[in-house]
């Protein structure tokens, strides 16, 4: 069935009408699924692309591999992308993240790292590359880039809870309250920042503010076994 899935899509493209060629452009960069994989091979088989335009037709259908967990042709045609246009920082964000669902965490970090050198305003590369610090549990290293994060778009919530998680981790409870307090200002429906906002409040011996906030987090997930484990331990009753 992919053989002939792979003849039709080269019979398709052998001579486009313009008019395909520009429904495959709309397809291939705003499209998804199967379609967005279907546009962007026809487009890249199509001998029709510019030189500006083909890099950024591998990095799409990379990213349809990807949204198909299908990672390692991702990082194939990211790394296309980047033969193509070195200075692509998009393409290496995203194999970041292709190498980092593969647990190939230093490859993601050299990835980051190139991306932000190309891009240094590029805030999810540093968020992205904090919770490959904070997973090697280099808490500190993750809590600077997170800060990086922040400082360049203080509205990403999951970068104040992430910093909260890397702060709790280095007992400092005070300070990751500040920051899950931060995530859920920005985010009232933030279940997991108040799960770990009640751990942070039981670690420092704060029962009833962690009381609150395991009861807040099983508002959102009846019978999850962190918060229901959390109020047993504080001896009370969801």
């Amino acid at each position: 069935m992919r053989r002939i899935l792979l003849i039709a899509v080269g019979l398709l493209v052998a001579s486009p009408a313009w008019a395909d060629i520009e429904s495959d452009k709309r397809e291939c960069i705003g499209g998804s699924g199967q379609t967005k994989l279907s546009a962007c091979s026809r487009l890249i088989q199509s001998g029709r692309l510019s030189a500006s335009n083909k890099p950024v037709a591998y990095n799409s259908r990379g990213n349809a591999y990807l949204n198909q967990k299908q990672y390692r042709r991702a990082i194939q045609d990211y790394s296309e992308a980047l033969r193509l246009n070195p200075k692509y920082a998009l393409a290496y964000y995203n194999r970041g993240v292709a190498y980092g669902n593969l647990k190939k965490p230093h490859r993601a970090i050299q990835d980051y790292n190139e991306a932000i050198r190309l891009k240094p305003i590029y805030a999810k590369a540093y968020y992205n590359r904090g919770n490959i610090y904070r997973d090697l549990k280099q808490y500190r290293r993750a809590i600077q880039d997170y800060n990086q994060a922040i400082r360049l778009n203080p509205k990403i919530a999951f970068a104040y809870n992430n910093r909260g998680l890397a702060y709790s981790n280095l007992k400092q409870y005070n300070r990751a309250i500040q920051d899950f307090n931060e995530a859920v200002r920005l985010n009232e429906r933030f279940a997991n920042a108040y799960g770990n906002r009640g751990l942070a409040y039981e670690k420092l011996g704060q029962k009833q503010f962690a009381i609150r906030d395991y009861r807040m987090f099983l508002s959102f997930y009846p019978g999850h076994r962190f918060g229901m484990a959390g109020l047993k331990r504080l001896g009370v009753k969801p």
